[in-house]
């Protein structure tokens, strides 16, 4: 198994193929001190760990630091702490030299200059380069020593820019100036008083053609010598710039014979110049295998692999990691070109715009070839001369070559061999249909990860070993980033390391509406997801660009070729072409059912894009085309399928939001053709959401018939869906009875959510979810997330369930099911009062009742009412909450309906216990007990006793109070209600010191 420590940038240790995280700062520093030194004596460590201020007992603490620091290995890798081994007078780390990055770096360093004494420039450069590699920050970043920072750091940091130097030097040697130029320059200003790299600027720039630059970086270095160190240049810079100014034929590089200029003269250089593998690379197992397998079983000719997938799936990455896995089985080299955006692929792409496709490959297959060792100034001038040379020095080899970002067809079987056993792996955006009917190829599409893979994902680029976000947190955020791993990657290293607070505060603004904008990654290295979809945008036809911008207004939408022809206004024909373009570009997702759906992350871009291009008239005109579509003849002949049905289902649900805000006649027509459509399939939630769009509609026109027939339609209980929908559950609690689908368990869970036993509830509320979400039943989905995130807020594990809120509140509004909305809104008011986070409980608890009273549910609107009334409660505005609970309550009694009664009693007897109304407190108090105790309403019932209880405690009754909290107690350990159980134990203290006080007395 796989052994490496790595300090060439924070402390990394793998120990047995398994990653080990040190998070106490002690540890780090003693590990740094063995790595650097391999065996260090007891005061070496006590200097590293305490400098000057050491402690009396520093060999004594020491010992017990190694000891907790091998039971830290050890707890990761059975055995791992086996690495620290006791010397005489110290310890010393127990690695080969290979397994620790120093010692690796110290021997790379050892080969280069074998092979500079020997000439071989082309080998010396391919060592310096890996050796460059092995840094990943800066040396020893998280060790908190001052011996290592004034010491070792510095150390190392000047024998990187040595090599980087070194690195410089070869290249300019070898006549590959121009490339490194920018290279020099950056370094140069990093360093702006060191006088060899200085040096080489002032060559490069020479040879660049650039004389005048090169005398202006010599005068520019002088004057900076002289105001801040008062000192002259060496005699070394001053030559060359007298060479320079003599215009030194010797100071230009020196060209090969032309005998050397024939292929078969040229050395082969085998050489690396894969970039580096992602630390964090999870998932894609079976597609990986898949790919090794396929690139090291081709005999007959060269294999190529094309990776396609949408922006942000990790095409590069895996093309990388897969790379690195089967570098063993090509021995003669591994090459990497890249034509995607950032770095030096921006040239490439410059050069297609400004010279045409033709151009940028023959920019490729020159990098192909300078990588094997052949020399700049003997390429030939054409692309099919160079086309041929490479083919011609591959014919014999086994080289893997990576192309990445490939964009078209065009030219494209240039870069291919054309015998031999090499590989060549591919990636882009499109499936490349051209290439693939004239070549034999491989393709592997990527989508995003799964719930799993995202999750371990994000913990491994979190992972600071404080436990937070959770696991159902970070399931959130996987979801909100649609599992693709560039998002993921993006956030995760957002959240590494920062405080609590902070985090809270991201993850805020990520559920928000403006996820993209927390995802555009750093503007200079455009890496971002939004500079990777404008990529893919720009590519598109205009015809494509104006399609994905009007679907954005259909958010999940499932669209097909007769609906976007509806909003394109074309022929099918035609708008089967457009939506296939969008489809082979990954930016729309193709569903099983063979509708288009647009991820949300990818919507959201489009809707930025359409903002920026579309009138709102434009939008309208198209949504209008979209909705009249559905009310024609053909269109409801085929929703008079169940199939057909379940394609349409969120389109139309879609168009019914919106539409709402300028076409309110056309929502209560498209109304009433969804609920007719719904109800004779059964889909009875899907009904219901859209009898609340029309019902808002019918208000909006007064038109009061219309409002009560859809208010009739969402008093339907859709509980039970109609059709097979078989699931074996347990029946109630302690096992008595058993229901065999689904649809039959949805009124057991809630039963238990609400009078039975937490756990029991749980674990039957993950199991509809499963089957739901196994079975595609999306409509099901809000409310069975609702559920489990009340249930977690029940066991106390609130930023659980807040996750699970929000996870329901995105399938709500991905569903259009304003009632999913409301619920998810109240669910998460409690959610984050119980946090304290009191400004956003009073926004959901506002939202949930604005969303329930515009659809006419009362009784939504009366609890909506009760959570905002506990948030005022909580902030003291009791005057407030007195109100509304009070409304509340009357609305409960108009209704009949005892949960809202019992919720705004309980209510009641905490505000009047906060104004001193203990009589007031108490009689709530007793109402809401007897109510929930008759309507089996065991959890209500539970925190009513508590209440009442600490209401008795502040009326100087204790003994009364002791029995109450006493019944609670039990109520609570029947129901498994652990956050009001956790609220009983803290008042019981309490409450004794007064009982005891009272007896003595």
């Amino acid at each position: 198994m796989e052994n490496r420590i790595a300090v060439l940038g924070p402390l990394s240790v793998v120990l047995q193929g398994v990653r080990v995280h040190i998070s106490s700062a002690k540890h780090r520093v003693l590990l740094a001190t063995l790595v650097a030194h391999r065996s260090a004596t007891v005061d070496t460590i006590a200097e590293y760990l305490w400098g000057p201020s050491q402690p009396r007992n520093a060999r004594a603490a020491i010992h017990v630091h190694v000891a907790r620091l091998r039971r830290v290995l050890d707890d990761a890798a059975p055995g791992g702490g086996r690495v620290i081994i006791s010397t005489s007078n110290g310890y010393r780390l127990n690695l080969a030299d290979k397994e620790v990055d120093i010692d690796q770096l110290r021997a790379l360093v050892r080969q280069a200059g074998v092979e500079r004494d020997t000439g071989n420039f082309h080998a010396e450069k391919v060592i310096v380069t890996e050796a460059l590699s092995l840094w990943r920050g800066d040396a020893f970043e998280d060790i908190e020593s001052d011996q290592v920072r004034f010491g070792d750091a510095v150390t190392y940091q000047d024998l990187r820019t040595s090599l980087q130097e070194r690195l410089f030097g070869i290249e300019i040697n070898l006549g590959n100036h121009i490339d490194v130029l920018h290279l020099v320059q950056a370094a140069a200003a990093r360093n702006p008083l060191r006088e060899s790299i200085t040096s080489q600027l002032m060559l490069a720039l020479y040879r660049s053609g650039r004389q005048a630059d090169a005398l202006d970086t010599y005068h520019a270095f002088c004057r900076r010598l002289a105001d801040e160190l008062g000192v002259d240049p060496g005699s070394e810079i001053q030559a060359l710039f007298e060479d320079l100014l003599r215009g030194d034929p010797g100071l230009l590089p020196q060209s090969s014979s032309p005998a050397a200029e024939a292929e078969g003269s040229m050395p082969w250089l085998t050489s690396c110049t894969l970039p580096r593998d992602r630390e964090h690379f999870v998932g894609r197992t079976t597609q990986l295998e898949t790919a090794a397998e396929y690139l090291s079983s081709a005999v007959s000719g060269p294999a190529v692999l094309a990776i396609t997938g949408p922006p942000g799936s990790g095409k590069t990455a895996f093309a990388v990691h897969l790379a690195h896995q089967v570098r063993s089985q090509f021995p003669d080299g591994q090459l990497f070109a890249s034509a995607d955006v950032g770095g030096a692929a921006q040239t490439i792409r410059a050069i297609v715009r400004d010279h045409g496709a033709q151009a940028g490959v023959t920019h490729l297959l020159s990098e192909l070839l300078l990588s094997t060792g052949f020399p700049r100034h003997a390429l030939p001038d054409t692309t099919a001369s160079l086309s041929s040379l490479l083919r011609a020095r591959l014919s014999d080899r086994r080289v893997l070559i990576v192309l990445d970002g490939v964009d078209s067809t065009e030219e494209l079987s240039l870069l291919l061999p054309g015998s031999g056993r090499s590989a060549v792996v591919l990636t882009g955006l499109s499936r490349l249909l051209g290439l693939e009917a004239g070549n034999d190829m491989h393709t592997i599409d990527l989508g995003p990860l799964q719930e799993r893979e995202s999750v371990a994902l994000l913990e491994g680029v979190v992972n600071d070993g404080t436990g937070h976000p959770t696991r159902d947190e970070l399931l959130d955020i996987a979801e909100l980033c649609d599992h693709l791993p560039l998002a993921l990657h993006l956030v995760g290293t957002q959240l590494r390391g920062r405080s609590l607070q902070f985090r809270r505060e991201f993850l805020s603004r990520l559920r928000s509406d403006h996820i993209l904008h927390q995802l555009s990654g750093d503007p200079r290295t455009a890496v971002g997801l939004d500079a990777t979809l404008h990529t893919s945008y720009s590519a598109l036809s205009e015809n494509a660009q104006q399609l994905l911008r009007l679907m954005a207004f259909a958010p999940g939408g499932g669209f097909t070729t007769q609906t976007t022809a509806a909003l394109l206004g074309s022929a099918e024909l035609e708008s089967s072409v457009v939506l296939d373009e969008l489809i082979r570009s990954h930016l729309v997702t193709e569903t099983e059912a063979g509708t288009a759906v647009l991820p949300e992350l990818f919507r959201q871009f489009a809707a930025q894009r359409s903002a920026a291009s579309d009138t709102p008239e434009h939008r309208q005109a198209a949504l209008g085309r979209l909705a009249r579509w559905y009310l024609t003849p053909i269109a409801q002949l085929q929703l008079r399928s169940p199939t057909e049905v379940q394609r349409h289902r969120t389109t139309l649900l879609a168009l019914l939001g919106a539409a709402s805000p300028f076409n309110h006649r056309l929502v209560t027509t498209l109304a009433n053709l969804a609920c007719e459509v719904f109800s004779a399939h059964g889909d009875l939630v899907d009904r219901r959401a859209a009898a609340a769009h029309g019902y808002r509609a019918a208000r909006a026109l007064d038109d009061h018939a219309g409002a009560e027939r859809f208010a009739a339609a969402m008093l339907v209980d859709p509980s039970t869906p109609r059709g097979d929908h078989h699931l074996s559950v347990s029946g109630p609690v302690h096992g008595a009875g058993k229901a065999d689908d689904t649809g039959g368990a949805r009124p057991w869970a809630d039963l238990e959510d609400e009078g039975g036993h937490l756990h029991t509830a749980f674990e039957r509320a993950l199991q509809i979810h499963e089957y739901d979400t196994r079975t595609d039943r999306d409509a099901y989905v809000p409310d069975n997330l609702t559920r489990i995130g009340r249930i977690l807020v029940g066991l106390d594990r609130i930023a659980d369930g807040q996750a699970f809120h929000h996870r329901a509140l995105r399938a709500a509004r991905r569903n259009h099911n304003l009632h999913a909305r409301a619920t998810a809104h109240l669910d998460l008011a409690s959610a984050c009062l119980l946090a304290h986070h009191f400004a956003d409980a009073e926004g959901h608890a506002l939202a949930a009742r604005d969303l329930f009273g515009s659809f006419g549910d009362d009784r939504g609107r009366a609890r909506a009412s009760v959570a905002l009334a506990d948030v005022y409660r909580a902030v003291r505005r009791l005057d407030v909450a007195e109100r509304l609970l009070d409304d509340a309550w009357k609305v409960g009694r108009r209704l009949g309906d005892d949960l809202v009664l019992v919720e705004a009693s309980i209510g009641l007897a905490l505000v009047y216990r906060y104004l001193d109304e203990r009589t007031k407190g108490l009689l709530h108090g007793i109402d809401a007990l007897l109510l929930a105790r008759s309507s089996a309403l065991s959890l209500l019932e539970g925190k009513a006793l508590g209440v009442l209880a600490v209401n008795n405690h502040f009326a100087q009754r204790p003994q009364r109070a002791r029995e109450l909290l006493d019944e609670a107690l039990f109520v609570h350990e029947k129901t498994g209600h652990e956050l009001e159980k956790a609220c009983v134990m803290r008042w019981l203290p309490r409450v004794d010191g007064a009982l005891g006080y009272a007896t003595r007395n």
